[in-house]
């Protein structure tokens, strides 16, 4: 017979980061806080003429039509409450040129590339600060519709 157990720390949905550390090695961050996704969404517009070749005014045709969608996606991870040992890892994912994340979708886990966002944060201390919590903006490394033809 087989058992699985599950623990559940946090109400929040937990993130398994890895990135490529200074010594070249993978290393995992698990961000255990408040998640965020946005959707950042640009398109342009043009008029166009919708009357047919009979000369007839067609409104089931769109006559501003957009074009050149793009679409981007962010998440925003928080590490949850951690100590001081986590600020060298956190320096080094905020400069790592290859950084992934693990995430379920649709049922199944999906390794999906990212790349840090933010540009500045202060790290805290124990003595300074009481309690650490990291919040990092991460861009997934591609565009939702692809814009390549």
């Amino acid at each position: 017979t087989t058992y699985v157990i599950n623990r559940v720390c946090s109400k929040y949905d937990q993130f398994k980061v890895t990135f490529v550390n200074k010594y070249g090695a993978f290393q995992d961050l698990y961000f255990s806080g408040l998640s965020r996704e946005n959707l950042n969404v640009s398109r342009e517009d043009f008029k166009r003429s919708i009357i047919t070749t009979q000369g007839r005014y067609d409104k089931q045709q769109h006559s501003i039509k957009q074009f050149n969608t793009l679409a981007n996606e962010t998440i925003t991870l928080n590490t949850g409450y951690v100590d001081e040992s986590h600020n060298e890892a956190i320096k080094q994912l905020l400069v790592s040129e290859q950084i992934f994340i693990r995430k379920t979708e649709g049922g199944s886990e999906q390794t999906i590339p990212i790349n840090v966002q933010s540009n500045t944060l202060q790290f805290k201390t124990g003595v300074n600060d009481k309690v650490i919590n990291y919040t990092i903006t991460f861009a997934y490394a591609f565009d939702m519709i692809s814009n390549i033809r």
